[in-house]
């Protein structure tokens, strides 16, 4: 019955190092430029950062235009933010003046300012900005520690 046991835990162990390697390297199908956040052993906070490249012991990221390579052993969880298919939005901004313009005389004589909608003279604006860029996801997630 132990041996059953140990084996399960050993075979379980393994697999866990196996979906771990299979998520590091999911980092590497990452565009350059992905928006991450970092969560390292010890720090209360995720750190910044945009995508740079992955090796097998190293995560390579862009931070305030400077890369920083952060080893993989530090890292507890990577998020990123997927990029849309759509792209960004982006802002888009109607103006409409119907403003009441003095007639003016031309070759055909005076012109006459013709109102539609509610035949009042005035003017409407409109402006939409949206910088709806997703939620984060998580791609790395440190694998648990075996049991010794």
């Amino acid at each position: 019955m132990r041996t059953i046991v140990l084996f399960s835990l050993t075979l379980l162990t393994a697999f866990a190092a196996l979906a771990a390697d299979d998520a590091w390297k999911k980092l590497g199908d990452l565009r350059t430029g992905t928006e991450l956040k970092i969560y390292e052993r010890g720090s209360s906070h995720p750190r910044q950062a945009r995508f740079n490249d992955t090796t097998a012991d190293s995560l390579l990221v862009i931070v305030k235009n400077e890369q920083v390579a952060i080893p993989r052993e530090r890292i507890d969880r990577i998020d990123y933010r997927p990029l849309k298919k759509g792209g960004p939005k982006t802002s888009t901004q109607t103006k409409v003046d119907d403003g009441a313009a003095p007639p003016s005389s031309g070759p055909q004589g005076p012109s006459v300012p013709i109102h539609t909608g509610s035949g009042l003279p005035g003017s409407s604006s409109t402006t939409s900005i949206s910088t709806d860029s997703g939620e984060f996801q998580t791609i790395y997630r440190r694998p648990p520690t075996p049991l010794k």
